[in-house]
C-alpha cells in the first residue's frame, strides 16, 4: 500500500479484469452544505455531494499522508489523557474540599501539597478516604507521564520523516 495516501481515498472499483483507480477528490463539508435539501439523511447527503462535485470551480482538499494520520491520532490520544488527568485532579480537589481542605487548581499545586496535607490532617481524614485520594493521585500521575511521553516521541519521528522526504 502506498504510504502517502489514506486507505479510504485509495479504494478503486473492480470491474472484471482491471481496477479503475479512484478519482481522488475530497470535498470539504462547507462546500456541500449549501446543496443539502430537506432533512439530513444518507440520500439527501449523497445528492448534495453529487451536485457539489459537478461544479467546475469546486475547491477540494488533499489527502492526508500516513504521517499526518499518525500525528493526528497521537494528538487525539494526548488530548484524551490530559482531559482524564484534569478530571481526576478535580475529583481529588472535590474530595478534599468536602473534608474542609482547599487546594489550588492545577497539577503542580496538587503535587506539591497533597502528601503534606494528608500527613498533617490524618486525624481529620479517614484512612479509607486517604487511600482513595492516594490511589487517584497515582492514577493521575501515571496518565501525566503517559501524556508527556507518547506524542512527543511520535511527533519527533513523524516530523523527521516529513523533513527527510520534503
Amino acid at each position: 500500500m502506498d504510504t502517502t495516501t489514506s486507505p479510504l481515498a485509495s479504494i478503486g472499483i473492480d470491474i472484471g479484469k482491471e481496477v479503475i483507480p479512484p478519482r481522488r477528490r475530497i470535498i470539504p463539508t462547507i462546500y456541500v452544505k449549501p446543496f443539502v435539501k430537506g432533512q439530513k439523511n444518507d440520500y439527501n447527503d449523497a445528492e448534495a455531494i453529487a451536485e457539489a462535485a459537478l461544479r467546475p470551480n469546486l475547491r477540494t482538499v488533499r489527502e492526508k499522508s500516513q504521517e499526518q494520520l499518525d500525528l493526528q491520532a497521537c494528538h487525539r490520544v494526548r488530548s484524551r489523557l490530559v482531559s482524564r488527568r484534569t478530571a481526576t485532579i478535580n475529583q481529588i480537589r472535590a474530595f478534599l474540599i468536602e473534608q474542609g481542605i482547599a487546594v489550588r487548581a492545577g497539577v503542580t499545586a496538587l503535587r506539591n501539597s497533597l502528601f503534606e496535607i494528608l500527613k498533617n490532617r490524618e486525624k481529620e481524614i479517614s484512612p479509607r478516604m486517604s487511600d482513595l485520594i492516594v490511589g487517584l493521585y497515582e492514577d493521575c500521575s501515571g496518565s501525566t507521564n503517559a501524556s508527556r511521553r507518547s506524542p512527543r516521541r511520535s511527533s519527533r519521528s513523524a516530523s523527521a520523516k516529513v523533513t527527510a522526504s520534503g
